[in-house]
């Protein structure tokens, strides 16, 4: 009886080994797959100049990814608090928008998307950001926290003004071009076939 105990007792071994092995692997795996994950989310961030966030609406504080550091110029170990980012981080003339985006979440509990302009603290330039705001409430139904994507939408607005001068430059070539005809002698018209 006890040489048939020993092929089971080795068995029954080499079973909770493979079962260990296999937990190694798929915990080596998640870790994998969470370094992944991360690297991938960095990669959108810097590809979108964007980054998110969260505002705990009680203690006043936020936590920011990588992103937000890079959008708004800070240091990564500099710890962003809602005062500095009010009164030191958007352009003064557009803290009413911010608050007003605030004030918005709180009352309507629903997303709020706005454009306002930051100063971007690494070289004092001034910088357009799009933010999309999200509440996140709990089980009654209150506002515990915002959520948030912030995204530097600099270039594109650049480009949006650039296009628009351009139409207003040629919008003001036809306006000088019918003032001219309007005020050419008719018989200095060119006549027509």
């Amino acid at each position: 009886m006890i040489k048939d105990d020993l092929p089971r007792d080795d068995y029954r071994e080499k079973k909770l080994q493979r079962l260990e092995e296999i937990k190694n692997e798929r915990k080596e795996a998640g870790v994998g797959q969470l370094i992944f994950e991360k690297e991938m989310f960095n990669q959108l961030q810097a590809m979108t100049n964007a980054g998110v966030w969260t505002f705990d609406t009680q203690a006043m504080t936020f936590h920011v990814s990588g992103g937000i550091y890079e959008v708004y110029g800070l240091p990564q170990d500099q710890a962003v608090k809602y005062e500095d980012f009010l009164f030191n981080y958007v352009v003064p003339e557009d803290t009413w928008v911010v608050e007003k985006i605030r004030q918005d979440v709180m009352s309507n509990k629903q997303q709020v998307t706005c454009d306002f302009r930051i100063i971007r603290q690494r070289d004092r330039k001034i910088r357009w950001v799009q933010s999309s705001v999200f509440p996140i409430l709990d089980d009654d139904g209150n506002i515990i926290a915002m959520t948030g994507v912030t995204m530097d939408t600099t270039d594109h607005k650049n480009k949006e003004f650039e296009k628009s001068l351009e139409e207003l430059n040629s919008m003001g070539e036809i306006q000088s071009i019918r003032a001219s005809l309007e005020t050419t002698p008719p018989d200095h018209h060119a006549e027509s076939c």
